[in-house]
């Protein structure tokens, strides 16, 4: 088990497969510094970043371009024992998150069959 990043949503496209609004919902990733920092994602599409303190600071300082991958469980879809498992592919320009995919559940380990796409509008 390695080190990762914290993704904290507060943006409506960040939806469940049911439906459920995940906002508030704590969601991980491994495609930034895996500092243990935190990437917020506002409703108006603002990032902001925050260094978790392990590896190298200067990834934090340059601009999110690219796609990443963050993953969580729905609570609201939890059983007794699991939470749902819900991933995301999230596509930024300068910072900006330009779209959101959920992928489907067969998507685990990277093998992204088919997306569901919210583009913003």
């Amino acid at each position: 088990m390695g080190l990762f990043d914290y993704v904290s949503v507060n943006d409506p496209r960040f939806v469940c497969s049911e439906g459920h609004d995940l906002r508030g919902e704590e969601f991980q990733t491994k495609d930034f510094a895996c500092s243990l920092g935190t990437i917020t994602i506002s409703t108006d599409g603002v990032t902001t970043r925050a260094f978790g303190g392990l590896g190298d600071p200067i990834d934090w300082r340059r601009p999110l371009n690219g796609s990443a991958n963050v993953y969580a469980g729905c609570s609201q879809c939890a059983s007794d024992k699991w939470r749902a498992w819900v991933e995301f592919v999230v596509t930024f320009e300068d910072d900006k998150p330009i779209r959101v995919e959920r992928c489907p559940p067969d998507a685990r380990d990277g093998k992204i069959a088919k997306r569901t796409t919210e583009e913003e509008g």
